[in-house]
């Protein structure tokens, strides 16, 4: 498949050629989530929750099977919490006669949902429809993009576009938007060290499976700077769930998934979100309806959340002959490092860090995070 990067100029009413709404039969209460769900796209409006589901991008003369609504059906029955924030549920897009059709009906309708600055949940489909998302932002935005992946890999483009290229077609293909690309979970004998070594090169982030559930919270602070993530559902550990694609007997629990999917919600610039590789089961449709549950908890906590300075303590340390200022705030215990861009200190940057970072820091060792921002911004 070529380059498809889209000037997407489409009126509302022609979404209904590209959607198949989910229809239920069940009668859900006042205390459901099912009673509450909007379906007109013409209301979709700022802060809207807007979930799609879209299949697997096929060729043509490929066979298509159609997904997501087992996970629908569990996801209405869940109460609802103390949310503020409206659900629209936009149903699954139809796939088109070629690839390249069903890519740009996703794009519309992302593009639209971003227009709008609402917050799609992309069901999927395979982890190639990251780069389908990524290319339907604005041209003119720096994007931070997260995957939570097993594995890592970095094919070099040629031909259809695959969950073997996709990133290296988002790291390397112009118009480049990338500014920082992060995986979380990665597993060492599923990830070529070469390919760790050249995003090191990059300035790019690669966090191992192993270090991050010693302490989840490490996650936290990549995840609260993306504008998009990949979840791929194949990171999580086989004997938990029989969903995976691609079983894998390690991987992240039920619960440290349910954890990054909430942290996905609470992130601060977090724009939009893909959930891939399922596979049919309804047993299993229930983890992914809990893991979408969660990404809008913490978007309906984000959304009532009022930041203030107030908030704020900083705290100094003196690490050689540098002095690298802290932050918290006591609110919410989340900490960021300030980063002077000028030497009057009139403009610094807050980088999102670890309390284990600052720890690190009394003790001496100054932050890997603080280290690459210095080589990006500086």
């Amino acid at each position: 498949m070529n380059s498809i990067i889209f000037a997407i100029n489409i009126k509302i009413d022609m979404f209904d050629d590209f959607l198949n709404p989910f229809q239920s039969n069940e009668h859900y209460s006042n205390l459901q989530i099912g009673h509450y769900i909007y379906k007109d796209i013409d209301q979709v409006k700022a802060n809207s929750i807007v979930l799609i589901s879209c299949p697997q991008i096929v060729n043509e003369n490929e066979k298509f099977t159609s997904q997501n609504f087992l996970i629908k059906e569990e996801f209405y029955k869940f109460s609802a919490g103390n949310w503020q924030l409206p659900i629209f549920d936009l149903g699954e897009i139809l796939p088109g006669s070629s690839a390249q059709d069903t890519a740009f009906a996703l794009q519309s309708i992302i593009k639209f949902c971003l227009e709008r600055k609402a917050f799609p949940i992309v069901l999927g489909g395979s982890m190639e429809l990251l780069y389908y998302l990524y290319r339907s932002f604005s041209k003119d935005k720096a994007l931070n993009v997260v995957t939570i992946d097993s594995e890592i890999q970095l094919e070099i483009y040629e031909g259809d576009l695959t969950e073997e290229n996709y990133i290296f077609r988002i790291i390397n293909e112009e118009p480049n938007q990338l500014f920082n690309f992060s995986n979380l979970g990665y597993q060492s004998y599923l990830t070529s060290y070469k390919i760790h070594d050249t995003l090191q090169a990059l300035d790019f982030e690669a966090h191992r499976l192993g270090d991050l559930i010693v302490d989840l919270k490490e996650a936290e602070p990549v995840i609260r700077v993306a504008d998009l993530v990949g979840l791929n559902l194949n990171s999580i550990q086989t004997s938990n769930s029989n969903f995976n694609t691609k079983p894998n007997p390690n991987g992240f629990s039920n619960r440290e998934i349910c954890t990054l999917a909430r942290y996905i919600g609470v992130s601060n610039q977090m724009k939009a979100s893909l959930i891939a590789n399922f596979l049919d089961s309804k047993n299993d449709a229930l983890l992914v309806a809990q893991i979408i549950w969660y990404i809008i908890e913490g978007l309906n906590t984000k959304n009532s959340y009022q930041e203030s300075s107030d908030n704020y303590i900083n705290y100094n340390v003196l690490i050689s002959d540098s002095e690298i200022v802290f932050v918290k705030d006591k609110l919410i215990d989340k900490w960021w490092i300030k980063l002077n861009l000028e030497k009057n200190e009139t403009y610094s940057k807050l980088i999102p860090c670890s309390y284990n970072d600052y720890l690190n820091a009394v003790s001496g060792e100054m932050p890997e995070r603080y280290l690459i921002a210095l080589r990006k911004f500086l």
